[in-house]
């Protein structure tokens, strides 16, 4: 194992992660240029640790499925008051602790930067923001062309999010990530900040085939099983279309859901109708309980309703048009 943790910047804390020595490419490829060289004294250190399977403390009792953000269910083994553990097998194990400390047990050769780790990593940043009062939330960040405030767009995985978040590319917005974004309740400012995880963006063929300008940083022939791929967040950044910015507050948040039998549309909806969107695509409560860290999420969801304007929008086969009704609705 490594001996010195590689430190990144999470905004208002310092998140230090130690392990494997492949574990800071992995977690260089979720965060990406988040990373700091001095560990600040003045801020929160939270940590996430690759340790061997073996390792794993306790017994795994309640065995029960849950589902994640676009990962695949994992099985619930161990809870109690401060501690919970998390799993999808028994060498992809992640035990979240109240202090903000995340373990990754994982066997070494399982480290590859797949759904499975990739996933896991993004619970356990979850729970390491929650100790600066931050929560990630399932949507796409996208800096306004002004780049003065960002918008968010949430949905089901599948429904077509990524694809439109690429289209208000093309318009003039700038993707700060394209699937989760950390946001976080400024009181003294009564607004709602956030900033997009920088994880190197998932695309499917058929995004590139209906926005052509993505085809240079696609390699069909790298495609997986599914026809997707990711790209090179970096080489998006040289072209000005990954824009890896601080945090900015949010102006809207849109749900975007598909209905093939209307045509598109988007309007605007109440606050309570906003937070009843971002709750159904954000939080799922299992055995009757909710999540650690739900509270937060669901503090941090009802300020975002109610500092940003709410829209629901119902997506058409082509994503441009549907970008230009967004900003058109946004006045952008």
């Amino acid at each position: 194992m490594s001996t010195t943790p590689s430190l990144f910047d999470i905004e208002t804390a310092t998140l230090s992660v130690s392990g494997f020595s492949k574990e800071p490419t992995v977690i260089e490829r979720l965060l990406g240029p988040r990373r700091v060289t001095v560990e600040r004294s003045d801020q929160p250190v939270v940590e996430i640790r690759f340790c061997e399977p073996k390792e794993i403390a306790g017994s795994r009792t309640a065995q029960f499925e849950i589902p994640i953000i676009d990962g695949p269910n994992l099985l619930v083994f161990d809870r109690t008051p401060d501690r919970l553990v998390v799993g999808i097998d028994e060498s992809l194990v992640l035990e979240l602790h109240q202090n903000g400390l995340s373990k990754l047990f994982v066997e070494p050769d399982r480290l590859a930067f797949d759904d499975d780790v990739s996933d896991l990593i993004i619970f356990g940043l979850d729970n390491a923001l929650a100790m600066t009062r931050q929560s990630l939330f399932h949507a796409a960040c996208l800096v306004s062309p002004d780049q003065q405030s960002s918008i968010l767009l949430h949905a089901p995985s599948g429904t077509g999010k990524t694809t439109t978040a690429f289209a208000l590319v093309s318009i003039g917005y700038k993707i700060a990530g394209d699937d989760a974004t950390a946001v976080r309740y400024e009181a003294k400012s009564e607004r709602m900040l956030a900033w997009g995880i920088p994880r190197a963006p998932k695309v499917h063929q058929y995004t590139v085939n209906t926005l052509p300008f993505l085809a240079p940083f696609f390699d069909p022939t790298a495609a997986d099983r599914n026809g997707e791929q990711f790209l090179d967040r970096q080489a998006l950044v040289k072209a000005d279309i990954f824009h890896e910015a601080r945090s900015l507050p949010v102006s809207a948040v849109i749900s975007l859901s598909r209905n093939g039998n209307s045509a598109a549309s988007i309007e605007r909806v109440e606050p309570l109708d906003a937070l009843q969107d971002l709750l159904d695509d954000n939080i799922s409560a299992f055995g009757g309980k909710l999540m650690p860290n739900d509270d937060l999420k669901l503090t941090n969801y009802s300020a975002l309703a109610k500092c940003a304007s709410g829209y629901r929008a119902n997506l058409s086969e082509a994503p441009e048009p549907m970008a230009n009704m967004i900003a058109e609705t946004l006045g952008a």
